[in-house]
């Protein structure tokens, strides 16, 4: 049940490469939620000067894979 009370959260954020980037967004200044996105290249790395892998986008050949790790940790500050 909901006390009214809100209480202080922090997050905490690890992530291993591949993932040396981290994307913010929100489709407004007035949206109330946003979206935190570790990746591996940085936005529209398609057209990145000198191509699609200066901007960190790996180019994965057919039936080839590619993984990486994440860890978010939720907790409470108060």
């Amino acid at each position: 049940m909901w006390s009214g009370r809100t209480a202080a959260l922090g997050l905490k954020i690890k992530s291993a490469p591949p993932l040396s980037v981290y994307i913010v967004y929100s489709p407004s200044s007035e949206a109330d939620f946003f979206c935190f996105e570790p990746a591996t290249h940085v936005v529209d790395a398609d057209n990145a000067p000198g191509g699609p892998e200066a901007g960190g986008l790996a180019i994965l050949a057919p039936r080839a894979s590619s993984s990486a790790a994440c860890r978010f940790a939720p907790r409470r500050l108060d």
